[in-house]
């Protein structure tokens, strides 16, 4: 876990979709960053069958979004979807992305997923 030390003015400063736990010991305070993520499994009349939010004690950053997705995917027992450009580009723009049937290999019982990055 990273802490990271700030003086005490600005401790109260939210940093996007980071959730910052603040702890102030004499004249400093540092925050643990984590982020979490919620998954969500729809079936055929778009109506949630699963969802489950997984908090990452880290910074969050994009160019692991895959390796989030394989621990995901491992706790939820299902494949790990394809990956593609695509999917990088919508999460960027909207903070979520959805995996159709398609973008797996193997069948599923669901009919998409989708990830979204909570504040």
């Amino acid at each position: 876990m990273q802490k990271k030390y700030f003086n005490v003015n600005f401790c109260k400063i939210q940093f996007g979709y980071y959730l910052n736990l603040i702890v102030k010991t004499n004249n400093l305070c540092y925050y643990l960053t984590m982020f979490r993520l919620w998954a969500k499994e729809y079936d055929d009349n778009n109506k949630i069958i699963l969802h489950k939010t997984f908090k990452f004690e880290q910074d969050f950053d994009v160019k692991f979004l895959h390796a989030y997705l394989e621990v995901i995917c491992n706790e939820l027992k299902i494949e790990t979807p394809m990956f593609l450009t695509t999917h990088y580009i919508t999460f960027n723009n909207f903070n979520r992305v959805k995996f159709a049937e398609t973008d797996f290999i193997d069948t599923t019982d669901f009919k998409f997923l989708t990830i979204e990055l909570l504040p």
